[in-house]
């Protein structure tokens, strides 16, 4: 595993992507101040206790249902990120394997908060140490609880204009972590859930195919998905790539066939042959 990097390096605002691990963030003295409330949350010794920051992260997911707008969760989650990172980055890098509340949760906030290196980190952590879901809220193992919700998202996306329905997420949304998980299914770098993966396939196939135009690469995505699950819903798609890919027979004047000048020429000799026997014939009387 790579170097662990300072999970409180500074990073921009106004929509900036986190390069690394959760920050601080300080754009200004309440915000600071704001996160250092957060972190006095946790007992004095809690970094040192797991039982009191599962407790303390169970009752930080109590908090969030209360919020009944997901959108106006991200806030909070952003500052639960930046509560548990320390820890969490001290517990990889002392290599701790047992399992992990904390980690999972925070693994499914990176996600909703667009956080992708962070949340590739932690995924690909809790999949080496075999944590298991956090239950009652979630039931999935850590690859396929965080490559599920974002696959949701962007397959929105692709639905008919008609039947989107208001504050359903444009394509480009989500598009970096999924694209970022796709990669790491493609590659087989992350075992998932086969009906996830074939998905991610179908999802992927109708992209390129809507966006790139690449219908040799698209056949090839929505196929594969189809070998892992048969009732994907792309078997139309998949019948006009085909076409679109079959090349076009040539013209009929070029299959037409060339006149046989050497039937002619068989049938002439034949009938010499017969003129000779003739002769023969007569020769002999």
């Amino acid at each position: 595993m790579g170097k662990i990097q300072d999970h409180r390096k500074a990073w921009a605002k106004d929509g900036a992507k986190r390069t690394s691990k959760p920050t601080v963030l300080a754009e200004n003295e309440a915000q600071t101040s704001q996160n250092d409330e957060l972190q006095n949350d946790l007992p004095e010794d809690a970094n040192s206790n797991y039982k009191l920051l599962k407790q303390a992260v169970r009752m930080d997911m109590e908090k969030l249902k209360e919020i009944e707008d997901h959108a106006a969760r991200i806030p909070l989650k952003n500052k639960f990120l930046d509560k548990y990172g320390p820890y969490l980055s001290e517990f990889m890098a002392k290599e701790e394997s047992h399992q992990n509340e904390v980690l999972y949760l925070n693994m499914i906030w990176a996600a909703d908060c667009k956080q992708w290196d962070w949340m590739i980190e932690l995924a690909e952590y809790a999949n080496k140490i075999g944590q298991k879901p956090v239950k009652p809220w979630f039931n999935s193992k850590p690859y396929t609880a965080v490559a599920d919700p974002l696959h949701n998202i962007e397959d929105k996306a692709y639905t008919p204009v008609k039947d989107r329905k208001e504050g359903d997420p444009s394509i480009t949304e989500f598009s970096e972590g999924a694209n970022r998980i796709f990669q790491k299914i493609h590659s087989g770098d992350w075992d998932i859930h086969p009906i996830t993966k074939a998905r991610y396939y179908r999802l992927f196939g109708i992209k390129i195919y809507e966006e790139d135009k690449n219908y040799k690469l698209a056949l090839e995505l929505l196929k594969e998905g189809t070998e892992i699950k048969d009732d994907l819903g792309v078997k139309t798609r998949i019948k006009d790539l085909e076409l679109l890919l079959t090349p076009e027979p040539e013209t009929e004047t070029a299959n037409k066939p060339e006149p046989d000048t050497d039937v002619t020429s068989g049938q002439e000799s034949d009938s010499d042959s017969e003129s000779d026997v003739t002769s023969d014939q007569e020769s002999e009387d």
